[in-house]
Order: structure tokens, then sequence, then C-alpha cells
């Protein structure tokens, strides 16, 4: 009798749990996500919205500085995080709902930076590269050996380090292709002024949607069904279109 009265207990915990909205934090990240005041707009918020109303979920998306929103999705039950890079160092942290936009991450320099020759994670260590904070980019430079202050000039969102390579503060700056150009529209800067000069592997994959160790596996199971169904519409062929 108290073994049956314990699992009641325990599934009138999970459906009170599970009847709480999500938390669904995330970046400003252009053109992924898009954080105007309150407003959080982009193709990937695009993508999550839909795969919240698709699995019949409540969830307010609120835009955060990375590392905060990195800290709250960590700590906080019933909290969903996009779009983040998996990797070995987080693959325990978080449940993983799915992929929901390509990440091709390169260094990028100043074209008129003739100085700059780098064919190598190595030889980049030469010089100064702007990367955001707590981030995967940071994160995988300072794997790579890049100390804070020498050759890692650490931002508070990628949109700094754009700065910082067009003001010729940093030498390099680690950025995907998509949301390089799109930045280079938003700042009104020539993209032809800066080139790529190689691909950064380990990084380079897919951003992620992901849900906090504390939400319950039937919500992430509710949200993946979701998105698989999703991507299987011409909404999303649309969406997926122009990230390109």
């Amino acid at each position: 009798m108290k073994l049956i009265l314990y699992s009641l207990l325990i599934l009138l915990s999970m459906a009170d749990l599970q009847a709480e909205p999500l938390h669904v934090v995330t970046n400003d990240f252009p053109p992924f996500q898009i954080i105007s005041g309150d407003k959080v707009s982009g193709f990937t918020t695009e993508i999550v919205r839909h795969v919240l109303k698709d699995a019949g979920l409540e969830g307010e998306i609120k835009g955060y500085p990375w590392a905060r929103a990195y800290k709250m999705a960590t700590k906080e039950r019933n909290t969903l995080i996009y779009s983040i890079v998996r990797n070995k160092e987080r693959e325990k942290l978080f449940k993983w709902i799915g992929p929901i936009a390509p990440y091709d991450v390169y260094f990028w320099k100043l074209k008129k930076r003739t100085d700059i020759k780098i064919k190598n994670i190595k030889d980049a260590k030469k010089y100064v590269t702007g990367a955001m904070i707590s981030g995967s980019k940071s994160n995988h430079l300072m794997k790579h050996g890049f100390i804070e202050g020498k050759n890692l000039d650490q931002g508070d969102s990628d949109l700094d380090n754009f700065r910082k390579l067009y003001a010729e503060r940093v030498d390099l700056i680690l950025f995907d292709t998509i949301s390089f150009h799109y930045t280079a529209i938003l700042e009104k800067k020539d993209p032809a002024l800066a080139e790529k000069i190689f691909k950064v592997e380990g990084i380079s994959n897919e951003l992620y949607l992901a849900a906090s160790h504390d939400t319950p596996d039937s919500v992430v199971m509710k949200l993946r069904a979701s998105l698989e169904a999703f991507k299987k519409t011409n909404k999303y062929k649309e969406i997926k279109s122009h990230m390109k």
C-alpha cells in the first residue's frame, strides 16, 4: 500500500512539473536569434516557436547574454536553450532535443592584414583572436592553449568580436559564415573587407535545441517528435532555405 501511494505521489509531482510553462533562453546571434528589446526573432527562434506550438507546450522565449543563458539552462528546471553547440564537454549537461541550424565556423581576418598567414590553429596562436566568453568557440581555443589576455580576447557577444575585428582591436575572430555576412549587413560594414581563412574542426557541425537535465523526459520526447515532424514541412524547408 505504501509503495502504491509513493508511486502516485511521484506521478503527481511529475504531472505538476510537466504542467509548468517552459523557460526558453537564448542569446543575440543574428540571423539565428535576433533580440530587440523584449522581442526575440530570427530563423531558429521561428523553428523553436513552431516546435513548442506543435508539441502543445507553453514556453516564453527570453534573450540574455550567452553566459547567463547557459548558466540558467544548466541550473534551472524546465529550461530550454538554443542555439547551442553539442560537444563532448556539454554532452551530459543537457538533454539534447535535436539540431535546428547548420554551423560552419572559420577564422576570419581583414583582407588588408596580409601579414597574417595561418594554416592551422597552432599558427593562429601567434595572433589575438576574439571569441565570446563562455561560448563553444572560446572554450575550443582554450583547449588548444589560447590564453585570455595574451592571444584570446573574450567579448560578451559575437557582435562585440565582429566590431573589434573591423576596429582592428583583434587580429582574428571565430565566426560562422551565415552570421558573419548578416552581421556585416546589420553593422553596415562591407563583408568584402574580410575573409575567412580556414574552417575550425571540432565546433563546426550543427546548432541544437537542448533542455536542462531537470526537464521531464516526457517533455523532451514531445519536443523531439515535434521537431522531427516540423522538419518534414514546407515551412521548415522555407526557413532553412534562408539560412545559406
